[in-house]
């Protein structure tokens, strides 16, 4: 059996494109070179590696097999390229989760990229579960999500401490008395979406009293839970990364709470696929960042 790289190269365009004519353009070939060198590869392992639908292609489970180990061999072969290269250019694509992408990631990739020009840095935001969908997909290096997760593709490291705080608008009845009292969850809230690592933290953190929580209005962003809770929408609960400034402003009052939201964030990378000299240069730089910070 004899694969070559340029037929990875086609099969991983295929699989992000799922149209040979996209996929054509997206490494330079023919549209019928892209189909020839798919059948030639799935000639050479003995499986169809798409179902066909007119012109469109979608991975089957054998595809979805072959996907990560893919991307593992051609990022391989672009290491061995610039084996004697630095770390200075290259593409990096990272992924985080809304509050991390806002209040960590966006300041540690402008620092990392100020004395990197060459390198193409990309940022892609989502909630945990879209994050971490899209590295199943190969489609990011590594990624820094705020919730938990499991699965066999993935190799999950604990990053830093989080804690979630619960807070209110100024003149909101509980904020005077700073602190939730046995009827809090009768009281509106402001949550953010199902899928968000905050709001699984929050959720588990309920256990049983979920079900009497009363959540008015659910948003996509820690920015919009915030200015509707200031508006006067209810309770709501961030990271303490996405309210400090609000907080210090008096603009929203921190209420304490009996429940235990801290939490731990995690570095995402997939098991298929290996760190890149930019990749390993990132994770350090932004773990050098954290200890001069302190735990948060």
């Amino acid at each position: 059996m004899t694969l070559t790289l340029r037929q990875l190269e086609v099969f991983l365009a295929l699989a992000e494109h799922e149209h040979v004519g996209r996929a054509a353009e997206a490494v330079a070939l023919s549209p019928s070179a892209t189909s020839s060198a798919l059948a030639a590869l799935e000639d050479a392992l003995g499986h169809a590696l798409f179902d066909r639908a007119g012109r469109g292609l979608r991975l089957n489970a054998d595809g979805r097999r072959l996907r990560g180990p893919a991307r593992a061999a051609l990022d391989a072969a672009r290491e061995a390229e610039t084996l004697l290269g630095t770390d200075r250019g290259g593409r990096l694509i990272v992924g985080a989760s809304t509050t991390i992408a806002n209040h960590v990631l966006a300041s540690a990739l402008a620092s990392f990229a100020a004395d990197r020009l060459a390198a193409d840095l990309r940022l892609v935001v989502g909630n945990t579960r879209e994050i971490r969908d899209r590295l199943l997909d190969v489609a990011l290096d590594l990624a820094y999500v705020e919730g938990p997760t499991s699965h066999p593709e993935l190799v999950a490291t604990p990053w830093r401490e989080d804690r979630l705080v619960v807070f209110a608008a100024p003149d909101h009845p509980l904020a005077g008395a700073g602190r939730l009292g046995a009827d809090a969850l009768d009281h509106q809230w402001v949550l953010r979406e199902e899928g968000s690592g905050t709001r699984e933290v929050f959720v588990r953190a309920l256990g049983d009293d979920v079900d009497r929580l009363q959540c008015v209005l659910e948003v996509g962003s820690s920015e919009a839970v915030a200015r509707a809770v200031e508006a006067g929408g209810g309770l709501g609960v961030l990271s303490r990364l996405a309210v400090a400034r609000d907080l210090d402003a008096g603009r929203l009052v921190e209420l304490a709470s009996p429940w235990d939201l801290s939490r731990t964030l995690w570095r995402l990378t997939h098991r298929h696929a290996s760190a890149g000299r930019l990749v390993e240069a990132f994770v350090e730089h932004l773990d050098a960042d954290a200890s001069g910070e302190g735990a948060t």
